[in-house]
C-alpha cells in the first residue's frame, strides 16, 4: 500500500464501525493515537435535571386580548385542530368576551362559514357550537345525547355544552376550568383568584367546570402552605373544600349530597395523590372505579391467539392490558373514571384534548396508547392518529419512571414498531427524555427486557431504534449500554431471534467507551447457546472483562 492510499484510508478511520475499525488499523499500520480519537463523552453538555415544572414561564397561555386576535386565532384552531393550547386559549376567550357587540359580529362571518364546512370533525364541531351561540345567541340543534360507553369525544362535548351554558349568563368572566399553562394545566393560586371573583358576584360555575379546574391544577410544590391559606379565605362550599383537601389541607369535613359534589372529591383525590390512594375520600365516599379515590393500576400481558385459513393455521401474539373495569353507568361528571375507561379514537385532536382532562396523572391515557401501538407493531392498519400517545413522550414536563409505568410502556413497544414515522417519535422521545433527565433509564430497561422475551417484539428493531439513538447524541451511548446489558437477560434458554443484532451494538458502544461488562452480564453471555455470527460476536464480548484489553 503505497502513502497516499494509507493517507485516504486515514481520513475515514473515525467514521468506520469500532468493531471494524481494529482490522482496518492493521491494514494501514500504526497510524499515531489521533486514529483511536473515541466518542468525546466528557465534552457532552450535562443532562437536565428532571421534568419541567409545568407553570414554567415559557409554557404560559396568554389570554386573548381583543376580537381581531381572537378571530385570528379561530381560523387557525379550525385548520389546526390538534393545537389544544390554541383552542383553550379560543374557548375561554369566546365566554369572556360573550355576548359579542351586534357590531362585531361581521368579523366572525368568515370563520363561521369555514367552522360549517368542516362540521363533520369533532374539534370542529363542537367549536362551531359554541361560536354560534356567542355570534347567535342561539343553542344550535343536534348535540347528541351522552353516551353511556366512555367515549373520547364526551369531553370535549360536555365541556363546549357547559360553556355554553356560562356564556348565556353574560358574565364577562374566564371559566373556571380554562387552562393557564400549556397541556390544559392551571396555576391553583389563579384557579383560587377565579373561586374568590365567582363568589363575590354571586355566580357559581357549572358543576363540569367545577371538577374539571380541579383535575387540571398542577402540583403546588413549596407553595402548598401559602395556596392552602389562601383557599381558606374563600367562603365556603363543596368546592372550596374540595379544593382545599387537594391541596394537602388536613381536617377537611368529606362530605358529598349526590354525583356532583362526589365528583369534586373524586377530582381533589387525584390531585392530592397524583398516581397513588387517597384513603380519606375512599373511606369517606367509597371507591369510584379507577382514577377515582383510587389510582388506575395496569398490568399487562402477551396472549396468543390463532385463527384458521384456507386450511393453514395462523398465530397471532396480542398485547393485553389488565385493569378494574369502568361500568357503562358511570356518572359522566366522574371525568377521571370515565377516561380510565375509553379504549380507542380515530381522531388525533380528540386524543390531545383528552390528554388534558387530568394533565398530572397520564397513566390511563398511555395505556390505551399501549393497547394500540402495542397491538399494531408491524402495522397492519395505518393508525396515524397514534402519534398523540408519542408526541407527549417528547413533552419536556413528562416523567417517564418507574412511578409512571405505562409511560415507560409506550416507549418501550413504540422502539420496537415498523412505521419509520412512528419509530423515529419513538427514538426522539428516548434521546430527548434522557437529555432532559426525565427518563429513569433503569425502568425502561426491565421494560425493554420483558418485552424481548414475549414473541411481540423483534430484537432487530430494538437494535436499529437504539443505534439510532446513539447517533443521534452521544450522550445515549452510556444508558443504551445499560439496556442492552438488561436486555440479553431477557431468556437465556431461548434467545430471541436476531440477539446477535443487539450484541454487536453492545460490542460496538463497549468498545468506543472503552467499557468493560458488568459481571452479571458476562454470566448471562456464558450461558447464551448461540450459533454462527452470534457466538463470534459471544466471544469478543467475553473478552472484554475487567482488566482485559477493549
Amino acid at each position: 500500500m503505497n502513502d497516499a492510499a494509507r493517507a485516504e484510508l486515514e481520513a475515514h478511520v473515525q467514521s468506520v464501525a469500532t468493531v471494524n475499525r481494529p482490522a482496518l488499523l492493521s491494514l494501514i499500520g500504526n497510524v499515531g493515537p489521533a486514529a483511536s480519537v473515541e466518542i468525546p463523552v466528557a465534552e457532552q453538555p450535562p443532562v437536565g435535571h428532571g421534568p419541567l415544572d409545568p407553570l414554567d414561564t415559557s409554557r404560559m397561555l396568554v389570554p386573548i386580548g381583543d376580537v381581531t386576535e381572537l378571530v385570528d386565532c379561530i381560523a387557525f384552531v379550525l385548520e389546526n385542530p390538534k393545537d389544544i393550547d390554541a383552542l383553550e386559549r379560543v374557548l375561554e376567550a369566546l365566554v369572556r368576551m360573550a355576548p359579542l357587540p351586534q357590531p362585531l359580529l361581521k368579523q366572525f362571518a368568515p370563520v363561521m362559514k369555514r367552522a360549517l364546512k368542516l362540521i363533520d370533525r369533532e374539534v370542529q364541531n363542537r367549536l362551531a357550537r359554541l361560536l354560534a351561540f356567542v355570534g347567535g345567541g342561539k343553542r344550535p340543534q343536534g348535540h347528541s345525547e351522552k353516551s353511556q360507553k366512555p367515549k373520547a369525544e364526551e369531553f370535549l362535548a360536555s365541556r363546549v355544552e357547559d360553556l355554553i351554558d356560562q356564556a348565556a349568563q353574560g358574565w364577562g368572566l374566564a371559566p373556571l376550568a380554562s387552562a393557564t399553562h400549556a397541556r390544559g394545566f392551571i396555576d391553583a393560586a389563579v384557579f383560587i383568584e377565579r373561586i374568590a371573583v365567582y363568589q363575590a358576584r354571586g355566580v357559581q360555575a357549572p358543576s363540569g367546570e367545577q371538577v374539571r379546574g380541579l383535575l387540571r391544577l398542577a402540583p403546588a410544590g413549596d407553595r402548598s402552605a401559602a395556596l392552602r391559606n389562601q383557599a381558606r379565605q374563600l367562603a365556603d362550599a363543596p368546592l372550596a373544600r374540595a379544593l382545599r383537601h387537594a391541596l394537602g389541607e388536613d381536617g377537611v369535613p368529606i362530605t358529598a349530597k349526590g354525583d356532583e359534589e362526589q365528583a369534586l372529591f373524586a377530582a381533589a383525590a387525584r390531585i392530592r395523590h397524583p398516581g397513588g390512594d387517597d384513603p380519606l375520600v375512599l373511606d369517606a365516599l367509597g371507591d369510584f372505579g379507577p382514577d377515582g379515590a383510587n389510582a388506575a393500576r395496569y398490568a399487562w400481558s402477551v396472549d396468543a391467539r390463532s385463527s384458521t385459513y384456507a386450511g393453514k393455521t395462523y398465530v397471532h401474539h396480542h398485547l393485553t392490558l389488565s385493569a378494574a373495569e369502568v361500568p357503562a353507568s358511570t356518572p359522566h361528571v366522574l371525568m377521571a373514571v370515565r377516561r380510565a375507561g375509553v379504549d380507542d379514537t380515530h381522531d388525533e385532536a380528540l386524543l390531545r384534548y383528552m390528554a388534558a382532562v387530568v394533565p398530572s396523572s397520564l397513566e390511563s391515557f398511555f395505556v390505551d396508547g399501549c393497547r394500540q401501538v402495542g397491538n399494531n407493531l408491524d402495522w397492519w392498519e395505518a393508525r396515524w392518529q397514534d402519534h398523540a400517545y408519542l408526541t407527549l413522550l417528547l413533552d419536556p414536563t413528562v416523567p417517564l419512571t418507574a412511578v409512571q409505568p405505562m409511560a415507560v410502556l409506550l416507549l418501550a413497544l413504540a422502539l420496537a414498531g415498523k412505521e419509520p414515522g412512528q419509530t423515529a417519535l419513538a427514538v426522539d422521545a428516548l434521546v430527548q427524555s434522557f437529555i432532559d433527565g426525565r427518563l429513569e433509564v433503569p425502568a425502561l430497561g426491565a421494560q425493554l427486557r420483558a418485552l424481548l422475551s414475549t414473541p411481540i417484539v423483534m430484537a432487530k428493531r430494538y437494535a436499529k431504534s437504539l443505534q439510532a439513538a446513539v447517533r443521534a447524541d452521544g450522550r445515549l451511548a452510556a444508558p443504551v449500554f445499560d439496556m442492552l446489558c438488561e436486555m440479553l437477560a431477557a431468556d437465556v434458554e431461548n434467545p430471541p431471534k436476531n440477539l446477535t443484532a443487539l450484541m454487536e451494538l453492545l460490542l460496538e458502544i463497549a468498545l468506543s467507551s472503552q467499557r468493560t461488562l458488568p459481571a452479571p452480564t458476562l454470566e448471562v453471555l456464558a450461558r447464551l447457546s448461540l450459533g454462527g455470527k452470534g457466538r463470534a460476536v459471544q466471544k469478543s464480548l467475553l473478552g472484554l472483562r475487567a482488566g482485559a484489553p477493549a
